[in-house]
């Protein structure tokens, strides 16, 4: 089953996706930022996140330029002076609207499919970031960017 059409589909509505996100992360303590610093880069990380995990075989080039783009936002997150736990709470209320939005607009099974591979898509995107955040320390041991770079080979493979 072509995953695809939900891949368009949260593209094509991702500013009302991320708008709930923003609303969440309002009413969440664990995330101290203002409001129009919020979203910056994270369009482009769900953009891509969707791009790759609906994907029926995401180029090795896709899967790259994803880890890259969640390790640049972790990185700007620590720029800015916030915890890493704020990375884990910003990308768990990303996954809750993208369920939120698949689950609302397309049949159970396709739902589950999509809402499976985002997941797990997320997860790897979240490790990308947390190693952005943390990219003094793999530079200290002359690991950065590999260590991130490494990450688009351990993506998913749904075929």
């Amino acid at each position: 089953m072509s995953l695809q059409p939900v891949a368009e589909s949260i593209k094509a509505h991702l500013p009302e996706i991320l708008e709930e996100w923003q609303s969440a992360a309002e009413c969440d303590p664990w995330i101290a930022l203002p409001r129009e610093s919020r979203v910056n880069d994270l369009e482009n990380v769900a953009r891509g996140l969707v791009d790759v995990a609906l994907s029926e075989g995401p180029s090795a080039e896709m899967r790259l330029k994803e880890v890259r783009w969640a390790a640049g936002h972790g990185k700007h997150r620590l720029e800015m002076g916030l915890p890493d736990h704020i990375i884990f709470a910003e990308y768990r209320i990303l996954r809750q609207a993208l369920w939120n939005f698949v689950t609302a607009n397309f049949p159970a099974a396709t739902a589950h499919q999509a809402t499976f591979r985002l997941d797990a898509c997320s997860t790897l995107a979240t490790l990308a970031s947390l190693r952005g955040y943390h990219y003094a320390d793999f530079e200290h041991r002359g690991e950065w960017p590999q260590v991130v770079d490494q990450l688009a080979d351990k993506w998913p493979s749904w075929s």
